[in-house]
């Protein structure tokens, strides 16, 4: 296992921005633990909008796990939408079919509970209330509040990332079956759906 982890942490030429990206990645969510750890019962636990709060410590969870998931058990990179082991060599179809549903089923979890963690701070919180000065942003401006219509917007938003990455895996998807079938066009198709919710 220590193998494992030195291997995973030690970049080689085609794993070097995967690597950097990663580590900063984990050094961020790094900082944030250590910085809310000692607040966990004031953040996590209060009975007032509980269900925001569990879903948000899911949500944190879960993205520490996939950055450190990748980091230490998963040293293969991605290139050109295809999975290379460290030394260069493509990954094994089956081997790359199985990691790529662990990705899309990692990503698909992580979209969905950011927007529940979206959904339940609309519905635990009294944003509905709110009311600016015109032409101030809750998000942008230090004595307005988070409006209910800004708070639906973020909701969209959240949506749309999880569409945005159920296409991406669509995309490598069509590229393995046209390299398999010679076959185009299906990668034209999702990118017209993914479009429309603009």
């Amino acid at each position: 296992m220590i193998t494992k982890i030195v291997t995973a942490l030690t970049p080689t030429k085609t794993t070097i921005l995967p690597f950097l990206a990663s580590t900063c990645l984990r050094l961020f969510l790094t900082l944030i633990l250590l910085r809310i750890t000692p607040h966990f019962h004031d953040l996590f636990l209060p009975p007032h909008g509980r269900s925001h709060r569990l879903t948000g410590l899911f949500h944190l969870l879960w993205l520490s796990f996939g950055a450190y998931y990748v980091a230490v058990i998963s040293h293969d990179v991605v290139e050109d939408g295809f999975l290379v082991s460290q030394d260069g060599e493509p990954a094994s179809s089956s081997s790359s079919r199985h990691r790529q549903m662990l990705f899309l089923l990692y990503d698909s979890i992580l979209g969905i509970s950011g927007t529940l963690t979206t959904w339940t701070a609309t519905r635990d919180f009294p944003h509905k209330y709110v009311r600016n000065e015109r032409g101030e942003s809750g998000t942008l401006s230090k004595r307005a509040i988070v409006t209910y219509s800004e708070m639906k917007e973020h909701l969209f938003y959240q949506l749309l990332n999880l569409v945005q990455a159920w296409y991406l895996h669509m995309i490598v998807f069509f590229l393995r079956r046209d390299d398999d079938d010679d076959e185009g066009g299906g990668g034209g198709v999702m990118t017209k759906k993914v479009l429309l919710l603009w």
